[in-house]
This record gives C-alpha cells, structure tokens and sequence, in this order.
C-alpha cells in the first residue's frame, strides 16, 4: 500500500497552534478519517540526525487534546529511506526552513529510491519582500525553496498570486517550473453567539464590499 509521509516537527515542538501549525493539525486531522492507513507522520530528531516515525493513532489522539498521548507517540522507529517504495509520498507541509536538516540533503536521498515529493508553500516573502525577514531565516528559506524547486514532483501554493511567485522564481532561475496547484487556506474559528450590541458603523461597512488582510506582517 502507497504510504504518504508527512514531516510535522514544528507542530510537535511548539506549545501553541497558530499560523502554519494550525494549518498543519487540520490537514492531520481531515486526512486520518479520509487515508488512516497509509499515513505516516515523522519528526527531525536532533540527536540522531533522522527522521522517527511517530505512532499515527496516537498522534492524532494529542491533536485531539489528550496531552498524555504525548509522550507515547513516539515510537523510536526510524525513517530508513531503502525500505520506502517507488511511488510512496513525502508531504512536506511543516515550517522546516529554520530547522537543523536541511532539504538539500534530504530530498535527494528521497529521490533516490523513487518517493514522489509534495510540498504546502504558504508564501515566499523571504525572497519577494527580504526586508520583513530575519538574515537567518532568508538564507535558510532560499535552501529550503531551492531544494523544492529542484526536486519536487508537485507544490501545492495557498493562493494563486503564491503561485505565480514561485513560477517566477523559477524562470529567472532558469529551471523547468514544478507542476503546482493552488488550494486556499480555510478557517475553522467557531462563530459564537454575541448578545452585543453591534456599533452602526460596523453595520454600514458591512453593507460595501471589503477586504480582510489578516498576517503575521
């Protein structure tokens, strides 16, 4: 059976979820009741410099809150590339650019014995708008990037103006464009009742159009 692997060290590290990591626990979520068993979720573990495969049930179990689920879930197997199958997927949808393995090293390795590579880009604003980026964080997402564009089978891009960033990229680079897709970010914020009073003026914006620019940024 086809397995997809998808790199989630970021979303096991950090102690809240916003922004990608929110991203990135809706996606584990909606794809363990679609694909339960060909999903496999890893973690970059420093000290042994490999990827550990983590237990997919409960896993999923901590996104679901069960904070004991934690220290369970790992299971001290590793990721051993040569066991992997031709066809089986990398799913890179992780904030991994700052991260202590690089992609240059290991996509590479994953070509090697036939793992067709994904990869989620939420924005290339390291390289389109350098000044918003720490020196550290541009040099390493220029790796990170890189090594998609040179080894990726698809990119899927949050929006379609992300996209048209990346093509572009890889024009003035002068390499083929990866075959990409665009599929937008959706929320899952509960609407809550509100017995408050709502201000006129709120009132009258909302009968215009408008747009809602929401960003770290």
């Amino acid at each position: 059976m086809q397995k997809i692997y998808i790199e989630i060290t970021n979303l096991t590290e950090v102690k809240s979820l916003t922004g990608i990591q929110r991203v990135e626990k809706s996606v584990a979520l909606e794809m363990y009741k679609m694909i339960k068993e060909q999903l496999c979720f890893v973690v970059f573990k420093a000290d042994s410099y490999r990827l550990e495969m983590l237990d997919t049930d409960l896993f999923i179990e901590y996104l679901k809150g069960d904070k004991n689920a934690f220290d369970k879930m790992f299971s001290g197997e590793y990721l051993e590339f040569e066991k992997m199958h031709p066809g089986d997927i990398f799913f890179e949808i992780d904030a991994v650019w700052n991260g202590r393995y690089k992609n240059s090293v290991l996509l590479p390795k994953l070509k090697r014995y036939g793992v067709r590579i994904a990869c989620y880009v939420y924005d290339i604003i390291p390289i389109t708008h350098p000044k918003y980026s720490h020196f550290n964080t541009r040099f390493n997402f220029i790796n990170y990037i890189g090594a998609y564009l040179q080894y990726a089978d698809i990119l899927i891009a949050s929006a379609k103006s992300t996209l048209d960033e990346i093509n572009e990229l890889s024009d003035k680079l002068g390499i083929p464009r990866v075959k990409g897709y665009v599929s937008w970010l959706g929320s899952d914020f509960k609407a809550e009742k509100n017995d408050g009073e709502i201000p006129e003026e709120v009132i009258e914006a909302a009968k215009n159009k408008y747009i809602l620019n929401v960003g770290t940024i």
